[in-house]
């Protein structure tokens, strides 16, 4: 997603029920859809989402931008795969 768009207005029609896996967790859905239905991130937006999972080298990481217009604040949001969970993985396989 390269493009800007809003919280509220992206998940609109959207299932958000997927399937729980080790990627999204009920408590992230859970936390997803309280952010959908509160007023407090309705002026949130989303841009630059880029994400990568290469299950073989057991890798993933995911990043985009949250931006709050009416305040002019961006802030960039990440998550992965660290490097003491990779140590960890190399010790009990």
């Amino acid at each position: 997603m390269k493009e800007t768009i809003n919280l509220h207005d992206y998940a609109k029609g959207k299932d958000l029920n997927p399937d729980y896996s080790f990627m999204v967790t009920k408590k992230q859905v859970d936390l997803a859809e309280a952010m959908v239905r509160s007023r407090r991130f309705a002026g949130l937006n989303l841009s630059d989402y880029c994400s990568v999972l290469d299950k073989e080298v057991e890798k993933q990481f995911a990043a985009m931008i949250f931006s709050l217009p009416e305040l002019d604040y961006h802030q960039l949001v990440f998550h992965g795969t660290d490097i003491v969970s990779l140590d960890g993985r190399r010790i009990f396989s």
